[in-house]
């Protein structure tokens, strides 16, 4: 079996190029004899074998043809199936995006193809929503008729097979699991001076409260707080003009973190807290602090509160500034917040990488024909 996986890939920097890494590994661990190769975009600012895996420049972020580039080069590979790691910003400008899609529908004409995609910008919840003008709405609705051309369209969220299912009447709609980012970490936390310390983690924009999160951690006393990650790339300054405005002792910045630093990071925090608000499909972030054993505090969002819900997360859900507040002063507590770890860690382990690459095989070897039970489970959809 040769697949071919089209993604952004790390260290890039672009939609889904961290995911891609990742989806790969679990691909590799289930079925190591399989031959796979990375479809990647052009200029590269990566290591092309940093996963171990063959990646081919194939097709120019930001270019007007990236259906043609992809059609050739799928053509010229043969492989058995393609899997597109997708979303509708991560090919480079609208045309190109459109184009990305264009070409998903091209490739399904030959070649088996399964399209994840990460979000669908129809469902998002939150107070704070991105504002699209009404030919982006165009766009993305043309572009999802087209992805419902792949002979199985897959999201990490229940909610958005749901919607996808009934609007586009795709051949095969259906759920499967984001699964973990890497290794399982463990429960216990490292703080400097026995200080509680909590972590802020992601990419930053106007759809997360990092400023309310940093106003209420400085009304909790000995509270400190790591703020790591790096600005949106929607939103570019976002968070460096944010850390020129905050002068606190207690808040540290620590910027971009390389992936073979994050288990040390997590380790530094006895809770991750997520200040979202409004969605933007499945929390990474989420999974990550599980998968390091971190108790959690969300803002109540309908998907969070689903997810976690699916999921058997322990999650500590605030509302407002008083509640948030609140939840954060509960964190004082170490052995409440080893607790919530440990059992956040037990229950993301069923999502470990061979596991849900072993799946996601089954789905592209056309093998998941009936629904299956448990909570990987997929289901089918007819037109």
């Amino acid at each position: 079996m040769h697949l071919a996986v089209v993604s952004n890939w790390y260290p890039d920097g672009r939609a889904n190029s961290e995911y891609g890494p990742h989806l790969v590994e679990s691909l590799r661990q289930a079925r190591p004899d399989c031959r796979i190769t990375v479809l990647a975009g052009r200029p590269a600012t990566s290591v092309d074998d940093a996963a171990g895996v063959a990646v081919e420049r194939a097709w120019r972020h930001g270019g007007v043809d990236v259906a043609g580039d992809l059609v050739r080069c799928v053509r010229r590979l043969r492989p058995d199936a393609v899997l597109f790691n997708a979303s509708f910003n991560a090919w480079g400008s609208n045309v190109s995006n459109l184009s990305a899609f264009w070409g998903m529908a091209r490739v399904a004409r030959e070649t088996r193809t399964i399209v994840l995609l990460h979000y669908l910008p129809q469902t998002l919840t939150g107070t704070s929503r991105y504002r699209l003008a009404p030919w982006h709405h165009i766009g993305i609705h043309v572009a999802c008729m087209l992805a419902a051309r792949a002979h199985a369209v897959a999201f990490t969220l229940p909610r958005d097979v749901a919607y996808f299912r009934e609007r586009y009447r795709s051949a095969m709609t259906l759920h499967m699991e984001h699964g973990l980012l890497g290794p399982l970490g463990e429960p216990g936390f490292e703080e400097a001076d026995g200080a509680p310390t909590l972590l802020a983690f992601g990419y930053w924009g106007p759809g997360k409260s990092l400023e309310g999160l940093i106003a209420a951690v400085r009304r909790v006393p000995g509270a400190r707080l790591i703020v790591a990650g790096a600005s949106h790339p929607r939103f570019p300054g976002f968070l460096e003009a944010l850390r020129r405005r905050v002068a606190d002792a207690r808040v540290t910045f620590e910027g971009y973190v390389e992936e073979r630093d994050l288990p040390a990071l997590f380790r530094r925090a006895r809770a991750v807290v997520l200040p979202y608000e409004s969605d933007s499909g499945t929390s990474g972030v989420m999974h990550l602090a599980a998968q390091h054993g971190r108790a959690i505090i969300a803002s109540d969002l309908p998907v969070i509160r689903a997810e976690t819900a699916r999921l058997g997360l322990q999650v500590s859900f605030f509302r407002d500034a008083a509640n948030l507040e609140a939840r954060l002063t509960e964190a004082l507590d170490a052995s409440r917040m080893r607790e919530a770890g440990s059992a956040n860690l037990s229950a993301i382990q069923g999502l470990a990488p061979r596991e849900v690459g072993e799946r996601w095989w089954q789905l592209i070897e056309g093998q998941r024909e009936t629904p299956m039970s448990g909570p990987l489970g997929v289901r089918q959809a007819s037109r």
